[in-house]
């Protein structure tokens, strides 16, 4: 059963990651260029 924690945490962390300031400016551009 480790291995679902072991997905939860790395799901947490990319979610951390995803919300830094890097990836806030990659997101603008994806979403600039992007069809929304």
């Amino acid at each position: 059963m480790w291995t679902v924690n072991v997905l939860y945490f790395a799901l947490a962390v990319a979610l951390n990651l995803w919300d830094t300031i890097p990836m806030r400016r990659i997101r603008a551009r994806f979403t600039q260029r992007g069809a929304v």
